[in-house]
């Protein structure tokens, strides 16, 4: 397994970094979606599977521009873990995220692509975050395979790697689904504004959008 796992297993395990706004200075855009931290899922029994994952992915607030990396390990023999070093998509919805991929099964050394899930369902250690993945996998020594562009829906054509979903005995895994910005001067009136959660008022509103105008 990684080594952040392992210190995991030791009960040392990385508190997730929630994203947090700046308060506004001048007008900004509103905050990206994200899914960020590390859970670990332990097995009373020693057959039973000790698994976990990491993830740092970013994108902006309607899902462009995605980027970051994951890891994952599914438990059993050191090193047995995958990491997507691409990030291709990211799709947002409430405290569930899709995040497609493109990277490596480091036990095989074989390119993967596809999905992973995530569910933010209760705080650090709760059990009620979940993890999973679906994948297609190529043989060792051939080239990368090219990620989804797609997220809107898992597990897609990908198949389904892994089961039951890992879970949260340790850590937390933060989802965070961004208001999108403003794209019209009538989006900021009538207290339109407040819901972006980053302007100070409605003339930063109108700025941002006079500065950022939505593409043709």
């Amino acid at each position: 397994m990684g080594t952040s796992f392992r210190r995991a297993a030791l009960g040392i395990v990385a508190t997730a970094v929630m994203l947090t706004v700046a308060p506004p200075v001048g007008a900004q855009a509103p905050a990206g979606d994200s899914v960020v931290g590390q859970i670990v899922e332990f097995g009373e029994e020693p057959t039973d599977r000790t698994a976990g994952a990491e993830i740092d992915v970013h994108s902006g607030p309607s899902g462009e521009s995605p980027t970051g990396t994951a890891s994952w390990s599914p438990g059993g023999g050191g090193g047995n873990f995958s990491t997507a070093s691409v990030i291709t998509c990211l799709v947002v919805t409430g405290r569930t995220a899709v995040i497609g991929f493109s990277g490596t099964n480091r036990y095989l050394d074989s390119p993967i692509a596809g999905l992973l899930r995530v569910v933010d369902g209760g705080g650090p250690d709760s059990a009620q975050d979940t993890f999973e993945w679906a994948e297609t996998g190529g043989e060792f020594g051939e080239p990368p395979i090219p990620g989804p562009t797609d997220c809107s829906s898992y597990p897609s054509s990908f198949d389904l790697v892994f089961g039951p979903p890992i879970v949260n005995v340790q850590g937390d895994l933060v989802v965070t689904d961004s208001q999108p910005s403003p794209t019209s001067k009538a989006q900021c009136k009538n207290g339109g504004w407040q819901t972006y959660g980053v302007f100070k008022n409605q003339g930063d509103c109108i700025s941002f959008v006079g500065k950022n105008p939505p593409a043709s």
